[in-house]
Order: C-alpha cells, then sequence, then structure tokens
C-alpha cells in the first residue's frame, strides 16, 4: 500500500499546470463546485466535466506532497475510521436513530444515520453547538431519474452524516455523542408539549 512509484510515474505523465493565481483557480473550482444543481439531470456528467477540467490541480507541486503524504497514511487513516464508526454506532444510541448495517471492511469518510425526528432541527441544533453535520445525500429516484421512488425520498429525508476525517479526534466524537444525544433528548421534549 506505501508503494507509490506507479502514482508518481502516472502523476509524471500529466502536463504541468500554467496557474497565474493557484488560489484564484481554487475559488473557481469551489465555486464551479458548489452551484452545481444536485437536481439536474445531467449533475453527474457535470460532475465528471468539473473534475476532469481541474485535474491540472493533481501536478502542482505543493498538492502532490500533500496528495503522497496521505496516501503514504491511507492505512492509518483508514483503521482510525474504521474505530470511529464504530464509536458512533455502538455509543450513539436513541429511538430515533437508525444507524446503518455496516460490514466489516467499511471505511468511510463520515458517519451517516437516520434521525426519524425533525432532522432540520436537529441539524441546526447541533451546528449550534460546533458540531460539523450535513444532511448531503442523492436520492437513487434522482441518480436513476425515477419519479416515485417513496423509500429513496424518505431516507433523502432523515439521513444525517457527520464526519470522521483526521481533523475529528476520538475525543471530539465522544463530545459529539454526548451533544447529539442531549439535543435530540430536548427536541424530544418540546415535540411533547
Amino acid at each position: 500500500m506505501n508503494d507509490l512509484s506507479k502514482l508518481r510515474c502516472i502523476n509524471n505523465t500529466l502536463a504541468s499546470p500554467i496557474l497565474d493565481d493557484l488560489d484564484y483557480n481554487l475559488q473557481e473550482y469551489r465555486k464551479e463546485f458548489y452551484n452545481l444543481d444536485k437536481s439536474n439531470d445531467n449533475y453527474f456528467t457535470k460532475f465528471q466535466e468539473l473534475l476532469l477540467k481541474y485535474t491540472k490541480f493533481y501536478k502542482v507541486e505543493q498538492y502532490n506532497f500533500i496528495l503522497y503524504k496521505k496516501l503514504e497514511q491511507l492505512e492509518h487513516i483508514c483503521k482510525n475510521r474504521i474505530k470511529k464508526m464504530q464509536i458512533y454506532k455502538q455509543e450513539m444510541i436513541h429511538d430515533l436513530i437508525i444507524h446503518p448495517k455496516l460490514s466489516h471492511n467499511s471505511i468511510a469518510w463520515r458517519y451517516t444515520f437516520r434521525f426519524l425526528g425533525d432532522r432540520e432541527k436537529l441539524l441546526v441544533n447541533l451546528r449550534k453547538n460546533n458540531i460539523d453535520c450535513s444532511s448531503w445525500y442523492i436520492g437513487c429516484n434522482k441518480i436513476f431519474k425515477k419519479k416515485a421512488l417513496k423509500n429513496s425520498i424518505i431516507l433523502e429525508n432523515q439521513i444525517v452524516n457527520l464526519w470522521l476525517d483526521e481533523k475529528t479526534s476520538m475525543e471530539k466524537i465522544q463530545d459529539n455523542i454526548k451533544k447529539i444525544l442531549y439535543t435530540i433528548h430536548n427536541l424530544s421534549l418540546k415535540d411533547k408539549k
């Protein structure tokens, strides 16, 4: 896994980018990425075009170094993500939370669960408590251009994502779990009134 010679050879075949202003180009990429319309039937084609348009970034020395460094740490990063996923699954227990059924070799970049309550209220409150979360999920109905896939629509309105990256420590995950359970408890009390 640590032998990156093949990757380096492939990278050497890429044309060197001519980037007058790297920061500007990165901002343009981000802007174009976040402006993609996920509900558009051509979303995946547009996303692919965007990635191809900006492949030049992978030849930039400073990003090359970062990319190689990450790849060299990949095994360690994967093991940590598995541990973090297990902590969320084992310790974040509530009647309104449905955890995914994960295979033993699943490695996620975020922990995704279903929330059976008011997800938008939950997300707002979690963000107020400095928990990095999202609800990003593209339902199969949009990917496969089907009009009515009831379960896909239900999932799209229940998904909550929590990050598992290197910036998120085990301690932060433990703290997140306490805050999430406390928030769900408080939201449940308000809903009963």
